[in-house]
C-alpha cells in the first residue's frame, strides 16, 4: 500500500513562503532551523505539557507560523480522511437542494475548512463557510490565506466571526439557521478540557439541533488516550437518545466496548506523505509525522445505512499481527463487540498476504466470518486472492434504514 499525498502544495507554498517573509529569504535549512524551537514547543504542549491552559502556547507570530508550517497539513490531511470515509464507506453526501452552508467551531487557521473545500467542490450549489474563531492573529491568517488563494477563496462564500464558539449567540443570532456539516476539528478538548462528559454531550446535542436534515456533525480529536477515551465517553451519553445516530467510527449504536472493555481505545493511524517541508522541519524533531493518528465522531439526526453484516461487518481497531501462518487483529464490528479475528496465510498468495499485511487501523472491512472456539474470536474465510475492502463504499452493500444493529 503505497501511501498518497494529501496536502496541496499550493497550501504548503504558501505557508513556505509566510516563513521567508518573516526571516528572510534564506536557504531552506536556515529557514526550518528558525522555526523549530517554535514547532517543538508547540507540539510538546499537545501532549507532554498538556493542561487547561494548553492552548495558548501557540500564540504569537512565531508559533503561529510554527502550527501553520507544521500542523496545519496535518489537521488538512486527518479532516480529509474522514470526510472521505463520511462520504466513500458510509454514503453520506450533504443535502444538495441549496448552497452547502458549514459550519467551522474553532476553525484556527483553516486546515479543516480547506479539507472540506477539497472535498466537496462538486457540490452543485456551490459552498458557504462560516468559520468562528477567538485567536484574532489565526482568523486573520486565514482570512488572508483564502484572499491570496483564490482556488479557496473564489469557490466559497466565506464568514468569518471571532469569538468564543462554546457560545452558540456568537454565531448562530438566529435560532432557525441550519448547517449541513458542522465541524470541530482539534477544537472540542481544548474548548472543553474543564467540563465535564456530560456538559460536553449536553452542548454537542445543542449543535446536533443545529443540523438541516441529512446534515453531519464532524468532529476530530487527538488520538491520545485520554482525549479518545473522553470522545467515547461522550458518544454514548449522545446515544442514550434515539434522535442522534452515529454514522462512524462505530458500526453500532451500544455502548462503546472499546470503553468497556478497557483494552483499546478508539482511534485511527494511517498512512500518507508528508509534504517535504514537513520532512525537513521533522530531520531534528523526530516526531512521527508519517502516520495520521487521529479519534474522531460523526453523529447526525439522520439514520445511517443499517449495519447487516454482524461480526463480518467490522472495523479494524488494532494492528495486524503475525503468527504461525496466519495473521491477526481485533475489530470492532456491528453487533457492538471487539472481536478477535484470525486468516490463515497458506493459501493467500504473496500479494494478498502484504495487502493485509498492510491494512491500516481504521479500515472497514465486510467479510466472510465463521465462529471459533473463544468469545467474539472469528476464522475469516477468504479465497486465495481475497483483499480486504480497504477503500470500497461499504454502503453499497447494505440497505438504506433507520438505524443500526446494536
Amino acid at each position: 500500500m503505497k501511501p498518497r499525498p494529501l496536502y496541496p502544495p499550493a497550501l504548503e507554498n504558501w505557508w513556505l513562503e509566510r516563513l521567508q517573509q518573516r526571516y528572510g529569504d534564506m536557504e531552506p535549512a536556515k529557514l526550518y532551523s528558525r522555526i523549530e524551537p517554535h514547532v517543538r514547543q508547540v507540539s510538546d504542549s499537545f501532549t507532554r505539557d498538556r493542561s487547561a491552559q494548553f492552548s495558548q502556547s501557540y500564540q504569537g507570530r512565531e508559533n503561529l507560523l510554527a502550527y501553520g508550517v507544521f500542523f496545519s497539513p496535518q489537521t488538512y490531511g486527518r479532516t480529509l480522511l474522514a470526510l472521505e470515509e463520511l462520504t466513500r464507506v458510509h454514503g453520506w453526501t450533504p443535502p444538495e437542494g441549496d448552497k452547502c452552508r458549514v459550519l467551522d467551531l474553532g476553525s484556527g487557521l483553516g486546515g479543516a475548512s480547506l479539507a472540506v473545500i477539497d472535498h466537496l467542490r462538486g457540490h452543485p450549489h456551490g459552498l458557504e463557510i462560516t468559520a468562528v474563531e477567538q485567536y484574532t492573529p489565526g482568523i486573520e491568517s486565514h482570512q488572508r490565506l483564502v484572499r491570496e488563494l483564490p482556488a479557496y477563496g473564489q469557490p466559497v462564500r466565506w464568514n468569518f466571526i471571532p469569538g468564543d464558539f462554546r457560545k452558540t449567540e456568537t454565531w448562530a443570532p438566529r435560532q432557525n439557521f441550519r448547517w449541513d456539516l458542522i465541524v470541530l476539528s482539534f477544537s472540542l478538548n481544548e474548548a472543553f478540557a474543564e467540563q465535564t462528559p456530560e456538559a460536553t454531550a449536553d452542548w454537542l446535542n445543542q449543535i446536533l439541533g443545529r443540523l438541516n436534515p441529512g446534515g453531519m456533525l464532524l468532529v476530530l480529536e487527538p488520538a491520545l488516550k485520554e482525549t479518545s477515551e473522553r470522545l467515547e465517553a461522550v458518544r454514548d451519553l449522545l446515544l442514550a437518545s434515539e434522535k442522534n445516530h452515529v454514522w462512524a467510527p462505530c458500526l453500532h449504536r451500544s455502548i462503546c466496548p472499546a470503553r468497556a472493555g478497557g483494552q483499546f481505545w478508539c482511534h485511527e493511524a494511517r498512512k500518507w506523505t508528508p509534504p517535504a517541508s514537513l520532512v525537513r522541519l521533522n530531520k531534528n524533531l523526530h516526531r512521527e509525522i508519517e502516520t495520521l493518528k487521529f479519534s474522531f465522531l460523526a453523529l447526525s439526526r439522520t439514520a445511517p445505512p443499517a449495519r447487516t453484516g454482524g461480526a463480518g461487518f467490522t472495523r479494524m481497531v488494532s494492528p495486524v499481527s503475525k503468527t504461525q501462518g496466519r495473521l491477526q487483529f481485533h475489530g470492532c464490528s456491528a453487533h457492538g463487540k471487539i472481536g478477535h479475528y484470525d486468516l490463515l496465510t497458506r493459501h493467500l498468495d504473496a500479494a494478498a498476504k502484504k495487502a493485509w499485511w498492510e491494512t491500516e487501523r481504521g479500515t472497514v472491512m465486510l467479510l466472510e466470518v465463521r465462529p471459533l472456539g473463544g468469545p467474539e474470536t472469528y476464522r475469516v474465510e477468504a479465497a486465495p486472492d481475497s483483499l480486504p475492502p480497504a477503500d470500497g463504499p461499504a454502503s453499497e452493500k447494505l440497505d438504506r434504514s433507520d438505524g443500526a444493529a446494536g
